[in-house]
């Protein structure tokens, strides 16, 4: 029997089972850092930056060979995709499943590489394929309220 990822919005509304394909998730990132900052004329900085994200392959196989079509599975996980060019918030997803290490996270999709393997009927639609996803963690941006200065408020009062 084929282990399954179960795909959910992170609002927990079901998406789509997603069959491992030939290997088990990949993770990578996840660890702190520490960077050089370069200062003109002067010995560099060591600065923390901190934690880097996640980043999940997660090889699939959707498979309805003979006579089946995958289309319509591919088209809903392309959908999900992150394109930054569409300038719209991207789909926040949840992996869950026994082969998910991090079901805890909630991730983005940035990546779907289908070139692998690909079995087609004879009307040319897709019946079998192997695909490569690549899920970042998902990190919402802190919200950072800044207050003005004492005297750029005195200033701001002045000016009024």
């Amino acid at each position: 029997m084929t282990e399954v990822i179960n795909l959910l919005l992170s609002s927990g509304q079901y998406v789509l089972p997603l069959p491992l394909g030939s290997d088990a998730p990949r993770y990578s990132g996840g660890s702190a850092k520490w960077d050089i900052v370069d200062r003109p004329r002067r010995k560099g900085l060591t600065q923390f930056t901190g934690e880097e994200p996640w980043t999940c392959v997660l090889k699939i196989m959707f498979n309805q060979w003979p006579d089946g079509d995958i289309e319509p599975l591919v088209k809903i996980v392309e959908d999900r995709m992150h394109r930054p060019e569409d300038r719209v918030e991207p789909d926040l997803l949840r992996l869950t499943g026994p082969a998910m290490a991090h079901s805890d996270l909630v991730w983005v999709l940035t990546n779907v590489d289908d070139s692998g393997m690909v079995e087609r009927r004879s009307d040319g639609h897709r019946c079998r394929q192997e695909l490569s996803l690549t899920f970042l963690e998902y990190v919402s941006p802190e919200l950072i309220v800044q207050q003005k200065s004492p005297a750029e408020a005195a200033q701001e009062r002045a000016g009024r």
